[in-house]
């Protein structure tokens, strides 16, 4: 297992820094050690170099910090051309937002390169797209990536997350944590207003998005395990579960627990997708062979990032032959960090 963070990331509702030419190693390493570990890079036709340079700097902070597992967003501002391809795949990229305007748009994106099979793309709507196509565009999509003044329903991004997946927006804390969304942290004029505004945010972050936790859609499917695994939640401190491909782990957060789910999986690009997952705090593991091995030091970790305490009840959940279509096996048992 992994070296743990000693601050865990955001456990609740997610923020999403974005990198750019203002910021340098210590802006970042504030952000990681505040919480965040998602953070967003503007892609424009020929700024390949100067971000590179900014992952760069992402990852130094990541090394000092000792933080884990990040995931980082692609912010295409245009078309997803060869140059951002190579970007991507090159930098281990985990999402890609891309403007579309249609459901075959963002089909042509995800098929464009076999390359990004591992990358997660989230749907960049313009302003005043109707919701029908909209909803069929959530459906298809890992995701949305949107400013709050574009005109996108109310409709539509509780579509997005009450089917899993992030919707990712600027707003304000309050609306953001009830409404289930991540928060987009907005760049100010100076690096030194944006650490103090994107750290005052967050910490509105960890006081809101427990209370703020909003009823599952009830057009999600529940299966018996899940069920069983929600009814044990609510007398446990944590729900921890080893997950090959983040699928049990996105489905259980579709029902919007208020017990924080560990997420543990050997797999860097499940952990780093999982960290926009609301509600979600992924832990790598470097083997699952044995899974009940890899459940005890999971508990111990999360002792020791201070998630919960010795002897604290826990919902144990292992998922096996995640990734074979039709075979997974999912067992639920209460047990003691």
């Amino acid at each position: 297992m992994g070296v743990p963070t000693q601050q865990p990331g955001l456990s609740g509702t997610k923020a999403v820094y974005p990198v750019d030419g203002q910021d340098d190693q210590k802006s970042l390493e504030s952000m990681l050690n505040a919480g965040v570990r998602v953070f967003s890079l503007d892609f424009e036709p020929g700024n390949s170099k100067e971000l590179a340079e900014d992952f760069k700097l992402l990852m130094a902070a990541k090394k000092e910090t000792g933080s884990t597992t990040l995931a980082t967003v692609l912010n295409i501002g245009e078309d997803f051309a060869d140059e951002a391809q190579t970007f991507a795949f090159s930098h281990g990229v985990g999402y890609i937002a891309v403007p579309v305007s249609s459901e075959d748009d963002l089909m042509k994106v995800k098929g464009c390169n076999p390359r990004l099979r591992n990358a997660r793309f989230l749907a960049k709507l313009p302003d005043g797209l109707p919701d029908d196509v909209a909803l069929k565009i959530v459906a298809v999509a890992d995701g949305l990536f949107f400013d709050s003044a574009l005109d996108v329903s109310r409709d539509v991004t509780s579509a997005c997350v009450n089917a899993g997946k992030p919707c990712v927006c600027t707003g304000t804390e309050g609306i953001i944590a009830s409404e289930g969304r991540a928060l987009l942290l907005e760049k100010k004029d100076n690096i030194e207003m944006t650490m103090a505004s994107a750290t005052q945010a967050i910490n509105n972050l960890r006081q809101l998005s427990q209370k703020n936790v909003g009823p599952a859609s009830s057009n999600n499917e529940k299966s018996a395990q899940i069920a069983e695994a929600l009814n044990l939640a609510e007398s446990s401190k944590l729900i921890v579960v080893l997950t090959e491909t983040g699928d049990a782990v996105r489905k259980l957060a579709q029902f919007h627990p208020k017990t924080t789910i560990v997420a543990v999986s050997a797999s860097t690009a499940v952990c780093g997708h999982l960290q926009l997952v609301r509600g979600v705090i992924p832990l790598q593991t470097g083997s699952m062979q044995s899974p009940q091995i890899a459940m005890e030091t999971a508990c111990k970790n999360a002792v020791d990032m201070g998630l919960g305490a010795v002897g604290d009840p826990v919902v144990a959940i292992i998922v096996l032959k995640e990734g074979i279509a039709g075979q997974a096996q999912m067992t639920v048992e209460k047990k003691q960090l």
